[in-house]
């Protein structure tokens, strides 16, 4: 079944997307509630728990990658064609529920 409708707007060609509202298991024990307009990520940067990195006065946490994904709710809205997708909303984000699960590759290479 083909999902992507175009539609003609005066001189822009439309296109109809699936927005969903997903409920993303990370490796570092957080539960995060998110809008995604497009592929569901393989990783976010959530916390430090995973490691990181300083840059000058900012610290920028280790993507945890995604282990489970619970779509709670989708939708369609119409856009321009030529419009990438939106950014990642995060709506909520849960306290750590288990042991951190440590998977990525630069933290785990230089931990061993």
């Amino acid at each position: 079944m083909n999902t992507t409708a175009s539609h003609t707007v005066g001189p822009r060609l439309m296109s109809a997307r699936p927005v969903a509202v997903l409920q993303l298991s990370l490796t570092c024990g957080h539960i995060v509630t998110a809008v995604v307009d497009g592929p569901v990520p393989a990783g976010i940067a959530c916390c430090e728990r995973l490691g990181g990195q300083h840059i000058g006065q900012r610290f920028f946490p280790a993507a945890a990658l995604v282990e489970h994904v619970a779509r709670y709710g989708q939708r369609t809205v119409i856009r321009p064609v030529c419009a990438g997708p939106e950014p990642l909303l995060v709506l909520d984000r849960t306290e750590r529920t288990s042991a951190p699960v440590n998977t990525h590759p630069v933290v785990a290479a230089s931990a061993a």
